[in-house]
């Protein structure tokens, strides 16, 4: 790992740890993500703009998983072998969009959630330890109040709404069933 440009060393005083991680909202786990999107063999540059960008890319992929409920299926066997594939020749970036491309595809949803947990038996993002997202009433709120903003057309206000969402670590995705929320 590089920062700067120059090998992470202590005695070069560029090294960060996982409190300083936390402090910028990146996730021990994130960071494992951010890791696992590169190659063994090539060099990564640590900067905070690289690793909150997959803290951002984490959080979508375990709100996709959220979605996919709690009813697992079965392992879908192609996906599978392409996955064994990919990590036996420790293509761990490969395996990575692998498992975006799984989230993206047409596959029934508990047939979805048996095929990433299989990955993540070898990823491991503890995927499996999600709990259902649990949004605070007052974000409840701002989304139906800011829902009403937008059916009268009352842009600004609306605006102001997703900003005190998004301040409270949520974002919301207008969708033709609705405002969705997940987690920032």
């Amino acid at each position: 790992v590089n920062v700067d440009g120059q090998k992470m060393s202590k005695s070069l005083g560029n090294i960060y740890t996982l409190n300083e991680l936390r402090e910028h909202q990146v996730s021990p786990l994130a960071y494992r993500f951010w890791l696992l999107m590169a190659h063994y063999s090539t060099h990564v540059n640590f900067t905070w703009e690289a690793v909150t960008g997959a803290q951002v890319a984490f959080n979508k992929i375990k709100n996709q998983v959220r979605g996919l409920g709690k009813n697992s299926g079965q392992v879908e066997e192609d996906y599978r072998q392409q996955f064994l594939t990919a990590i036996n020749k420790l293509n761990t970036p490969t395996a990575i969009a692998l498992l975006i491309k799984l989230l993206d595809s047409p596959l029934p949803a508990p047939d979805k959630l048996a095929t990433v947990l299989d990955f993540d038996r070898v990823l491991g993002l503890g995927l499996a330890d999600l709990k259902p997202l649990e949004i605070p009433p007052e974000v409840k709120q701002f989304t139906a109040d800011r829902e009403a903003a937008r059916q009268a057309q009352n842009w600004a206000l609306a605006d102001q709404l997703r900003a005190q969402i998004e301040a409270a670590g949520f974002h919301v995705d207008d969708t033709p069933e609705g405002p969705q929320i997940s987690q920032i």
